[in-house]
């Protein structure tokens, strides 16, 4: 006789993250997902005592850390320590993402020995680090901070012998060389060791400054040759190990005459717009972090 399979108890996952995240299409997938079953629950994070216990704690709280609000930190530390509730990704990670020079030195280091690499950089941290970047290449300038601040978003693409873009870049920033690219960008979506990718309008034919978050909620579906699963697997597991992250995206370009691959940016928790069954596999995600606790 076949015993049967008791069903897992119901598990209690918190979500420490920005009221806009809490408002997004992801978090109502994950809302949807979890009343469609009986052994989950979501809830915004609380740090009232009186509030049930967590049993898994997913935040992304760069912005908190920014902005110096570090009662809400301690609130979700304390938090975790008291329900015994293992946090996804640890907090420290939120503290790397928040420098896209930190960033891009463990992306270089992730992708090392790896197929696809990283676009040359260089962080502009003085007036001498402006006056010494060369405008016979293009660049794209980035905030050094990536998050907490009004202009954290806005980006610079220069163009070749004209300094305009690269003298009016706030310091600190970082200089990304330009990958000479086909127009698209590869918008790759990994949780633990599993990936999706979709290709969207890329920012090739774009000059001076412009809000990433806004051309990435305008930017449109384009049709172009999948990646190549090897090399992006390969990439996803090495940075999934150098930065610490269970679940992050990362945009790919294809080099328009070589062919080769370049990561040119990281993202902790995105949308996952192009995942169907990311709900699925972050609830497993959260269940196997509970009981490795």
């Amino acid at each position: 006789m076949l015993e049967s399979k008791s069903e897992p108890e119901k598990m209690r996952v918190a979500f420490a993250l920005l009221e806009k995240k809490l408002n997004s299409s992801l978090y109502r997938r994950l809302e949807e997902y979890a009343a469609s079953t009986d052994n989950l629950s979501t809830a915004p994070f609380s740090a009232d005592e009186s509030e049930p216990k967590f049993d898994v704690i997913v935040q992304k709280v760069s912005d908190w850390i920014a902005r110096g609000e570090d009662d809400r930190v301690s609130a979700v530390k304390n938090r975790a320590i008291r329900d015994k509730a293992p946090i996804i990704d640890p907090i420290s990670t939120s503290e790397t993402m928040m420098s896209r020079a930190t960033v891009a030195r463990l992306v270089d280091q992730a992708l090392d020995h790896c197929a696809v690499k990283a676009p040359e950089w260089r962080l502009v941290e003085t007036e001498a680090d402006r006056d010494a970047l060369s405008d016979s290449v293009r660049w794209i300038l980035k905030p050094e901070l990536a998050c907490g601040l009004d202009n954290s978003h806005t980006l610079y693409i220069t163009q070749k012998g004209d300094r305009t873009a690269i003298n009016s870049a706030p310091l600190p920033f970082i200089a990304q060389r330009m990958v000479a690219h086909r127009n698209a960008v590869h918008k790759v979506y990994y949780i633990q060791g599993h990936w999706s990718e979709s290709a969207r309008s890329s920012i090739d034919g774009m000059n001076g400054s412009f809000d990433s978050q806004a051309h990435a909620r305008s930017s449109e579906a384009v049709s172009t040759e999948a990646l190549p699963a090897e090399a992006i697997q390969a990439a996803g597991d090495s940075l999934s190990k150098t930065l610490g992250l269970s679940l992050f995206g990362f945009d790919v370009l294809v080099d328009a005459v070589d062919s080769r691959l370049y990561v040119v940016d990281v993202n902790y928790f995105p949308s996952f717009s192009n995942m169907p069954d990311f709900p699925e596999r972050f609830f497993n995600m959260c269940r196997m972090r509970l009981d490795e606790k």
